[in-house]
């Protein structure tokens, strides 16, 4: 008789005691009962820990992790997605609840076609009691029929039509053999506010296939509390888009023109709708940003190749102009998107002073940005002992920040994506 897969259901919480029994219960009356359950609790400071801890004690199969400080929601996935050990991951939100066989019925088709990256169904909405909502675009059928579809396909319906058709990380089921970097919810560099489920579907899609059912596998619940009714989330969201399109697109996504223009159409009336709303307020630069993005992309699009470019002069300032010169990346760190790692790679001859000085001053001027976590320096093991004391005096000709040496020859085999390099001459 073939053995089940072990799953890795991952549970970030945070203040969660309104939902989390009921989350975690739906977990554990799961039909696929080959399971760790890991829950981090990130400094709650209501009863989370203590139901948690309850349930734990008479299920073996949960494991509770307490943080020592408070990093985050996001940060959180990563944290928990480095102690996973199954051969599949299930991210699930404190509020959402599994159907019993919805672990069952996502794994099946993985385990039958390598192909596949992640499984997927269509999931219900609830209210903070747990009562049927209407469907929205994002959560309507997109198949009447359970099966494989495609990766660039679905990728492309959701990127075309800017829904999340594929689900919260609540709904999906991937492989954890498949790379897709730290912050697992970021795109490229870029560390997502909002959109982190968009930015991990896009990565994992890329790589393979994805599997569809129909059938309400989860049940994702809406209330007044949850940070997704927070404004903040709306603009940050928004202001993703562009940059998700962008890198989608090297990714292999929108390649037909006709798809990457309809997306763009749907984040400019999205950011016009938006901007109703923050008109007047410090909010509004960004949106308007957006829009200004999104607009110049489609004229792109739609542009005779012979035709001659536009005045853009003749329409704004010179203070818009300069602000429209600068790339939409270029706020981040006020906006709180951070690459999880910042890395110096030196190239011969590796304990040269100038090219270490470089390569210390290009970190550290990413450590005053609060632009990454963590900042180490790659260096090829027999010329550590010579490096040392030259980046500890490149390091003691500035403002002081953390900097790990790193012995390693092969820049390609340590770095990962989301990692801002900075090469030294």
């Amino acid at each position: 008789m073939p053995v089940t897969p072990l799953v890795s259901v991952l549970i970030p919480t945070y203040n969660g005691e309104r939902f989390i029994a009921e989350t975690l219960t739906s977990v554990l009356e799961q039909t696929h009962d080959h399971l760790e359950v890991i829950v981090g609790d990130d400094c709650s400071s209501d009863g989370t820990v203590d139901i948690v801890r309850r349930i734990a004690a008479g299920d073996p199969r949960v494991q509770v992790v307490l943080y020592d400080r408070n990093v985050g929601g996001f940060a959180s996935h990563d944290v928990l997605l480095r102690l996973a050990t199954g051969s599949y991951v299930k991210f699930l939100l404190q509020d959402d609840v599994l159907a019993r066989e919805s672990i069952e019925q996502l794994v099946e088709p993985l385990e039958a076609d390598p192909r596949l990256v992640l499984a997927t169904s269509k999931r219900a909405l609830i209210d903070e009691r747990g009562n049927r909502l209407p469907d929205g675009p994002h959560t309507a059928a997109i198949s009447s029929q359970a099966g494989t579809v495609e990766g660039l396909e679905l990728g492309n319906l959701m990127l075309a039509n800017m829904l999340n058709v594929i689900g919260e990380v609540s709904t999906v089921v991937y492989r954890r053999n498949v790379d897709v970097g730290e912050p697992v919810l970021s795109i490229d560099t870029r560390e997502m506010f909002a959109n982190g489920d968009i930015a991990l579907w896009v990565k994992l899609l890329a790589q393979g296939d994805a599997y569809y059912t129909p059938v309400e596998l989860s049940s994702f619940r809406q209330h007044e509390a949850q940070s997704s009714r927070n404004p903040a989330t709306a603009i940050g969201g928004i202001i993703e888009w562009p940059v998700i399109i962008d890198r989608a697109r090297a990714l292999g996504f929108l390649a037909d023109p006709a798809l990457e223009r309809s997306a763009h159409v749907h984040v400019a009336r999205a950011a016009v709708e938006l901007l109703a709303r923050v008109a007047g307020t410090p909010a509004e630069g960004r949106v308007l940003e957006v829009l200004y993005l999104t607009t110049a992309r489609l004229a792109e699009l739609g542009a005779d190749p012979l035709a001659p470019a536009g005045d853009v002069g003749r329409l704004h300032g010179g203070a818009a102009l300069e602000r429209l010169q600068r790339p939409l990346d270029a706020d981040s760190p006020a906006l709180g998107h951070r690459s999880p790692v910042a890395e110096a790679a030196v190239t011969a001859p590796t304990a040269d002073p100038v090219a270490i000085t470089a390569a210390v001053e290009g970190l550290r001027r990413l450590a005053l940005a609060g632009a990454a976590h963590r900042f180490i320096a790659l260096v090829p093991p027999e010329c550590l002992a010579d490096a040392e004391p030259l980046y500890a005096a490149a390091l003691e000709s500035g403002p002081d920040f953390d900097l790990e040496l790193v012995p390693a020859s092969d820049v390609t085999a340590v770095r990962r994506p989301g990692w801002i390099l900075v090469p030294a001459a």
